[in-house]
């Protein structure tokens, strides 16, 4: 499947947690993409905004711990909007919906 440089970034289809008995065996990936394409990155934390258009990435640069934003269109994986970070930049959240 995957066979680029990496790191990947995995999309899991997880709609079985939604039911009181998931069946974990359904549980599988979708799709993924290379994010070696951005560079000398690694992929933090991801997040889908509440709306569901736009998933954010964070990621650090190897090379000198620099932390950046990567905003994703949810449905062609497009990144759409790239913002600097503070070196070392962790975890992303939304007041009242992440904790």
């Amino acid at each position: 499947m995957a066979n680029g440089s990496g790191p990947y970034l995995w999309f899991l289809n997880i709609d079985t947690l939604k039911n009181p008995t998931p069946d974990l065996s359904t549980i599988k990936v979708d799709k993924w993409m290379d994010a070696g394409v951005w560079g000398p990155d690694d992929i933090s934390h991801q997040i889908y905004d509440p709306t569901g258009g736009y998933l954010m990435v964070s990621t650090y640069s190897r090379v000198n711990s620099q932390g950046g934003l990567r905003f994703l269109n949810a449905d062609t994986n497009v990144v759409e909007k790239s913002i600097l970070l503070p070196p070392s930049a962790h975890s992303l959240a939304f007041p009242g919906q992440n904790r």
